[in-house]
């Protein structure tokens, strides 16, 4: 399976739709 590659890629995917969030939110909030 291509579990590792799905991983690898969902790992900075989240962490930019996250960080994106995030930085929405606080830019919002400011």
């Amino acid at each position: 399976m291509h579990t590792t590659i799905w991983k690898e890629v969902d790992a900075p995917l989240l962490a930019k739709v996250r960080r994106s969030l995030t930085a929405g939110r606080t830019g919002n909030r400011r």
